[in-house]
């Protein structure tokens, strides 16, 4: 832990919390948990990936002790020098890394036939299942049927209290934290444990999205979303339980059209773009709750009632394993890749030249520095960069200049804190260094940028704030005229498994990146926008344990992206890129936990000259990429594809 923090090893507690008190991320532990089972076990023996999983949940380092206590306990008697020979995972044979040469291959997401098989998978008899409450019949009928099959059903309704005469119905209202809590609570006291949740809170009569502020965002985006991940985190305890003793399941209803506003064959354009966050917190529920059926169906809204009831109801038994299924008229579908390369196309016409302003939030840091540098030296733009951050000192302290060492670094800062006479924390020591790594990284990249010929300026605005980042739009608006390209990579990552995650951190993640591109999608003038660029994650396409909130912000920005291209004369797109090598930043751990996993790292010069091909030669109407090499696949029978 010393070797890999810097802290020293006097002031490494073993009952110190590894995040509130030591600083250390998920990420950072992972490397941590690699060095450590590369010293314990010898070469050519690999802790499966399940193992290191669990050991990452460990909340101090006398916890990580005892699991790996436990780990070589199982493993049985060990004489001195003798090889710890546990279950390995085989890997595809590949480099560790793409060569700078190659193309990153490139897939758009589209909609493919998905027939249901004809039989019913059962659920634990003994458990309750919650409907919530979408207030036009479905939940009725859905309650109806189920009764029917011999199950207990209650209704979960928002804000109307339930009269005497109705059985079985709860209500909610705004406190999500307590009230759900509490709510669950006494469902379970009335009626035992929960073995089934239907969430059609989405499916309710909404306003147009063309229609709505940002409040109205928001309310809607707590109601459906936000929702459905308190209900999850409270109901998770069930759900594992029921698994394993006769079944679970949790589906929800979206109303996208049917293919998830994917693919060529929708003409839904009025959509809401929020109904994307169900579909990435479920994708990341499937894999925190192992055993659980986990279903997003997407409808036509405007069918009748009876027939979206059939439809629910034959999805919450159905024998399958997909989580994202739709239903085009009578066609059954689900989501899927097409390989799409580059290579071989024209150019389409896009002409950027230095007269270009270009603006790109998510700070002089990163992946969105390394596209601005790439901009910068292409086509030397002028480029606003938007950040949290505060704009860094032009010179660093001389006391740490010059070392690059972390435990070097943090020698000095400690020794620092110390002359000071005030109490501090490693959680200071820490702050402060990644303080100083931040600031240095910042003025690189700015003073690189300009190097290469760029007009750049660099502004701290807080790009959840309406207000604030609004007028900051229509400032640029009025100094420059216009803006031609907007690169919008702004998010952050509080990564904890739905269980343990507070309602605090799944709005911290998940509004920094969609309150502030719903901002965007207001102030913008899409007459003048030539390119509206949205960084979005394979960690919503496909769900990422640990990062509900940050998967389900991603496939709303996603969804944003499908709704604005269909309006907008400009071209949308959203690019869920895999994990970048940003600037050899990730350890040789961690790059061995992704190989574990199948997923090749992206350089960031292979990842900055595909942003410029895509820019190039992306065609509108090609909106939602997935760009890297992982163990996502194309799919196969491409004539089904719609």
């Amino acid at each position: 832990m010393s070797e890999r923090t810097g802290y020293p090893e006097d002031m490494l507690d073993p009952d110190l919390n590894l995040e509130a008190d030591l600083g250390i991320d998920s990420i950072k532990r992972v490397e941590i948990l690699n060095s450590l089972t590369q010293v314990l076990f010898p070469d050519g023996y690999d802790v499966p990936l399940e193992e290191i999983e669990e050991i990452n949940q460990s909340r101090t380092l006398r916890e990580i002790i005892e699991h790996i206590e436990n780990l070589i306990n199982t493993a049985g008697d060990i004489g001195p020098g003798d090889a710890l020979k546990l279950p390995q995972k085989k890997t595809a044979d590949r480099a560790d890394d793409y060569n700078e040469n190659c193309s990153l291959p490139r897939f758009t997401v589209t909609a493919v036939d998905a027939p249901i098989q004809d039989r019913w998978i059962d659920l634990a008899r003994d458990r309750v299942i919650i409907i919530t409450d979408d207030e036009r019949g479905i939940a009725r009928s859905l309650q109806v049927k189920l009764t029917a099959k011999g199950y207990d059903v209650v209704t979960l309704r928002w804000g109307k209290a339930s009269s005497p005469a109705e059985e079985k119905v709860y209500s909610l209202n705004h406190n999500f934290t307590e009230e759900i809590g509490t709510v669950v609570k006494t469902i379970r006291e009335q009626h035992g444990k929960v073995g089934g949740l239907i969430h059609l809170f989405p499916l309710k009569e909404c306003p147009s999205f063309s229609d709505i502020d940002l409040p109205a965002w928001t309310a809607r985006i707590d109601y459906e979303v936000k929702t459905l991940f308190s209900l999850l985190k409270y109901l998770a305890p069930d759900l594992s339980d029921a698994a394993g003793n006769g079944g679970a399941c949790v589906l929800s209803a979206v109303a996208m059209g049917g293919t998830f506003a994917s693919g060529s064959s929708t003409n839904n354009t009025d959509f809401f773009p929020g109904h994307g966050g169900i579909s990435g917190l479920l994708k990341t529920a499937a894999i925190e709750l192992p055993g659980v059926r986990v279903k997003s169906v997407d409808l036509d809204a405007r069918e009748p009632v009876s027939g979206i009831a059939e439809k629910l109801f034959k999805e919450f038994g159905a024998a399958d394993n997909l989580i994202e299924i739709g239903y085009l008229g009578k066609k059954r579908k689900r989501l899927g890749l097409l390989a799409s390369s580059l290579a071989s196309r024209q150019e389409n016409g896009l002409q950027i030249d230095s007269s270009w302003v270009i603006l790109i939030t998510g700070g002089a840091r990163g992946i969105t520095a390394q596209i601005s540098l790439e901009l910068a030296r292409k086509y030397k733009p002028k480029i606003i960069l938007v950040g949290r951050s505060s704009p860094p000192p032009d010179k660093e302290p001389s006391a740490t200049a010059g070392i690059e060492q972390a435990e070097a670094l943090k020698r000095v800062l400690i020794d620092h804190m110390r002359q000071q006479g005030n109490d501090f924390s490693l959680v200071d020591v820490e702050n402060a260094y990644r303080r100083l790594r931040k600031e240095r990284e910042m003025r690189s990249n700015i003073s690189a940028i300009r190097n290469a010929g760029a007009t750049v300026e660099y502004h701290q605005v807080d790009v959840r704030d309406e207000k604030g980042f609004g007028r900051f739009i229509e400032g640029l608006y009025e100094k420059y005229g216009d803006i031609q390209a907007v690169v919008h990579g702004a998010g952050v990552i509080e990564d904890k498994l739905i269980k343990d995650k507070t309602l605090d951190s799944f709005d911290r993640v998940l509004g920094t990146k969609t309150r502030s591109a719903f901002i965007l999608s207001r102030k913008l003038k899409p007459e003048s926008l030539k390119l509206f660029v949205l960084f979005s994650s394979v960690a919503g396409r496909f769900g990422n344990q640990g990062q509900c909130d940050y998967a389900a912000a991603n496939e709303i920005i996603n969804k944003l992206a499908v709704y604005l291209d269909k309006k907008w004369p400009g071209r949308v797109v959203s690019i869920n890129w895999g994990p970048w090598d940003k600037s050899g930043m990730v350890s040789d751990g961690l790059r061995k936990e992704f190989a574990r996993r199948g997923v090749r790292l992206i350089p960031p010069a292979a990842g900055s000259r595909f942003m410029n091909a895509e820019i190039k030669k992306g065609e509108k109407g090609e909106v939602e990429l997935v760009v890297g090499d992982g163990p996502w696949g194309a799919v196969e029978d491409t004539s089904q594809a719609q």
